[in-house]
């Protein structure tokens, strides 16, 4: 469990303000986006370490699989929970991937639009969409993040 107290609260928030505002006169909206995508950041890295790593700082494909379930309707988390145990996951996902699929996930319109025009999604249709992504992405670009079949 996590807790903050006021304390805590005030000192975020004046971090927050330095950030923005720190020798500037405006925020604009690049400023605005690489605070968002550095607080997105922080809290991934905290997500990704709930999950045991080994020595590369790496996460098995069936943990990574797990960390999905946030994206999903309660309703549909113990079918997908049921589904990874009925496959075998190999390999393992970075730090890096994990913050890219994110990003990713971000942009389900994308992936919704496929499955609509399409009415469902080949895994080749979800890697074309990955690696479109990903050439387009300025993280994975500055990165040098594929995202991996795993």
């Amino acid at each position: 469990m996590i807790s903050a107290g006021e304390q805590e609260f005030v000192s975020c928030n004046k971090a927050l303000v330095n950030l923005l505002f720190s020798e500037k006169d405006a925020v604009t909206v690049e400023d605005f986006l690489e605070i968002k995508f550095s607080l997105t950041k922080a809290l991934l890295h905290y997500e990704f370490h709930q999950f045991e790593t080994d020595d590369n700082d790496t996460i098995s494909a069936s943990d990574f699989a797990k960390s999905m379930l946030s994206t999903l309707q309660f309703n549909q988390a113990m079918t997908y929970l049921k589904r990874i145990g009925s496959i075998e996951l190999e390999g393992r996902v970075s730090f890096d991937e994990y913050v890219a699929f994110a990003k990713f996930i971000e942009k389900c319109d994308i992936i919704k639009m496929k499955i609509a025009t399409y009415r469902y999604l080949t895994f080749s249709m979800l890697r074309e969409l990955c690696d479109d992504f990903e050439s387009q992405d300025p993280f994975c670009k500055a990165h040098g993040i594929k995202i991996s079949d795993n």
